[in-house]
């Protein structure tokens, strides 16, 4: 950590801002300040004067961070959003913790989606933000598979979660039909409908009524290892309530030898429309127009 030397300042005004660092952690960043901001011609204010080191350390790592993102994605770096998203964006990224690199970077990405086309979206996504934690992070990339090799997601595969719940629990599919009750094979149908923004948390198997399918007498159960760690501290209660992500039963229908009824019921979380284009926004994706308002509407854009 740097010693009380360390200073960031921002002075923001309506067509930019400017960011000026003193002290030892300047060196850490050398110019990718000057690079990102843009002068000002009439400043309305400064922002960090009192902050301590850590979190002047931290709004420096997040604007490498932005630069880099800019960069790689061909952007314009010396495009930033107006300061009313920027200046409580910067702030409430500077309040993380130093060893949360993943938050910084979605606070970073969330600036660069900003820098060309600002939404209400950005604001709301930026509030949701700030209630995060490391387990929010970490429940969303397992859900939505982040390739940690590519550094991203793949937001092709991710937007087929109708295919992936259709090809499996589709209401009007067949029943299947197995030699004998063997779990595993039960289980392997039931898990193939995990996908890129789509996964099954809980499996209850059992016989069921007739002649409308619904489970009779349970004999089986599954649960995902290590859900509860994420359920348990309301991680995923408040993804649903932020709108993130959904819950939905699947239904998997089969005969026992052709002739008993059993059914399958899955418990699975999946990625809402807004919840898709929250990750593409924290990972500095541009949102169009229409990706905003069907983000807002709670519809997907093909």
């Amino acid at each position: 950590m740097s010693g009380n030397k360390d200073k960031i300042s921002l002075e923001a005004g309506d067509k930019g801002a400017k960011l000026a660092v003193e002290g030892d952690v300047a060196q850490q960043t050398g110019g990718a300040f000057g690079d990102i901001f843009s002068p000002i011609t009439e400043a309305l204010g400064t922002w960090g004067d009192q902050v301590r080191a850590n979190r002047q350390i931290r709004a420096i790592q997040t604007f490498k961070v932005v630069k880099e993102i800019a960069v790689k994605q061909g952007l314009d770096a010396g495009s930033i959003p107006p300061p009313k998203f920027l200046i409580p964006t910067i702030e409430a990224a500077s309040l993380e913790e130093l060893e949360d690199e993943e938050l910084s970077s979605m606070w970073a990405g969330l600036i660069v989606s900003a820098s060309t086309y600002l939404s209400p979206t950005h604001h709301m996504f930026r509030r949701t933000l700030e209630e995060f934690d490391i387990r929010h992070v970490e429940f969303l990339k397992w859900l939505a598979e982040f390739d940690e090799e590519l550094g991203t997601f793949d937001f092709a595969k991710i937007g087929n979660l109708a295919g992936s719940w259709n090809e499996v629990f589709l209401s009007t599919r067949e029943p299947l039909t197995f030699s004998g009750v063997d779990d595993e094979e039960i289980l392997y149908e039931v898990k193939s409908a995990n996908a890129p923004g789509l996964k099954i948390v809980g499996i209850e198997v059992g016989t069921s009524g007739s002649p409308i399918w619904h489970l009779k007498d349970k004999f089986h159960s599954w649960q995902l290892p290590d859900f509860e760690e994420y359920s348990s501290v309301h991680v995923v209660e408040h993804l649903k309530l932020a709108g993130l992500i959904k819950e939905a039963d699947g239904q998997l229908k089969f005969f026992i030898s052709g002739d008993d009824p059993h059914i399958a019921i899955a418990k699975t979380y999946y990625l809402s429309p807004l919840g898709i284009q929250f990750l593409k926004a924290s990972s500095g994706l541009q949102l169009s127009e229409n990706d905003a308002t069907s983000a807002e509407k709670g519809t997907t854009n093909d």
